[in-house]
């Protein structure tokens, strides 16, 4: 049982409102009148407020006429605030899809009627039927006829490529054996093709002594444009392709510390070099040692010349070391270049012919100390260049 308190508290709790507790008064108005369920009222009260309200323990409850309004104002600007996002959704999906394709695929679900049920059914069954039947049909499988000459026969004789008889077949008869053993189809297949082979080929005709034997076509001689047989080897083939393929190396001169290339030919007899540098306009002519378009403006290319003692033949060689671009090149006895190889470990210095990657040349040179001595191992596979052009003394160029 109930005491005072809570009978009391409960018997005032039934005059408030049950959402906002207002006191007893004219706008309050029971919660479930009777005959009426308010399951509307009830499910609208848990959408908006998510309040579980129900008759089992509510019966008696109250509500006043300012929070029905609320409950009713505010499910209603619930459903308009849905309903705009639902528009803005769609407003975008229009907006990246575009409404044409909506329209036509409105137009299209309106045109194309899909097929009922019944219909879809009947042509499964169809085709399936149609197939179930093909599978479960066997196939004929018909067996070759005999020849007569062959089911008269009880003892089958297999010839051999040299026409003799190697397996016979007896005391089996041709109804046993018809269907199980293939030799008889062998046979068959072998008479068939000794009588097509006897209808189509014809003997090739006799040859008789007195008769005149066939002309057979003359074979010309085939001559090349030297006028040889083509047997014969020319002098340039004769020469074996690693010497054909050799590069060809470009004529180089230095003069007073400058690297001059590319030569052409004068008039007065001699060649006019140009100087290696790009852009650098000075040109020389070596048989009048006359230097043309002024003097360099660049710092030379030869930054080291002198002699170096060959250790093999023991006397001293002279070389030139000249800087060209990025690069350094060793000028030997005035007829090789070498480049830098590397450092070996006993502390010499390596030099490659410039030719050892192009045409595979193994000559090398081993400097010691500061360009003191020098191993040499000249095994070049290319005539020298020109190198070097000596100057002329003082006192010559005073007397001409």
């Amino acid at each position: 049982m109930q005491s005072r308190s809570t009978s009391a508290a409960s018997i005032e709790d039934d005059f408030r409102c049950r959402l906002c507790l207002r006191m007893a008064g004219p706008e309050l108005r029971p919660l479930f009148p009777p005959g009426e369920d308010q399951i509307v009222l009830l499910s609208r009260i848990f959408d908006c407020l998510a309040i579980h309200v129900s008759f089992l323990h509510d019966f008696n409850a109250m509500l006043c006429s300012g929070c029905r309004e609320k409950i009713e104002s505010f499910y209603l600007f619930r459903k308009q605030c849905q309903s705009n996002d639902e528009y803005i959704r769609r407003k975008r999906s229009n907006l990246v899809v575009g409404p044409e394709f909506e329209r036509k695929d409105s137009l299209l679900a309106a045109v194309v009627k899909e097929p009922e049920v019944d219909t879809l059914l009947a042509d499964f069954k169809d085709v399936f039927m149609n197939l179930k039947e093909k599978q479960e049909q066997p196939e004929d499988v018909k067996m070759p006829e005999l020849a007569p000459s062959l089911a008269e026969q009880d003892i089958i004789e297999i010839p051999s490529s040299s026409g003799q008889s190697n397996e016979s077949f007896c005391g089996f008869s041709l109804d046993n054996c018809a269907r199980r053993s293939p030799r008889i189809f062998i046979q068959q297949s072998i008479t068939e093709a000794t009588e097509r082979q006897q209808t189509t080929s014809s003997p090739p005709p006799e040859i008789h002594a007195g008769a005149s034997q066939p002309e057979l076509p003359k074979l010309t001689k085939i001559k090349t444009n030297l006028g040889r047989p083509r047997g014969a080897l020319s002098k340039k083939a004769a020469i074996p392709p690693s010497v054909v393929k050799k590069h060809r190396r470009k004529a180089v001169l230095y003069y007073q510390g400058n690297q001059f290339a590319r030569p052409k030919k004068c008039p007065t007899g001699g060649s006019q070099w140009s100087c290696s540098k790009t852009n650098c306009p000075v040109k020389l002519n070596d048989d009048k040692l006359l230097l043309s378009a002024g003097p360099h403006q660049h710092e030379p290319h030869v930054i080291r010349q002198g002699t170096i003692m060959n250790l093999k033949r023991r006397r001293r060689v002279p070389f030139l070391l000249a800087k060209t671009g990025h690069s350094e090149s060793l000028v030997y006895d005035n007829a090789f270049r070498f480049k830098f190889s590397r450092q070996l470990p006993s502390g010499q210095q390596l030099w490659a012919c410039e030719a050892a990657q192009t045409d595979e040349c193994g000559a090398h040179l081993k400097i010691m100390g500061d360009f003191k001595a020098v191993a040499c191992v000249f095994k070049h596979s290319h005539p020298e260049v020109k190198m070097i052009l000596d100057e002329r003394p003082p006192d010559l160029e005073e007397k001409a």
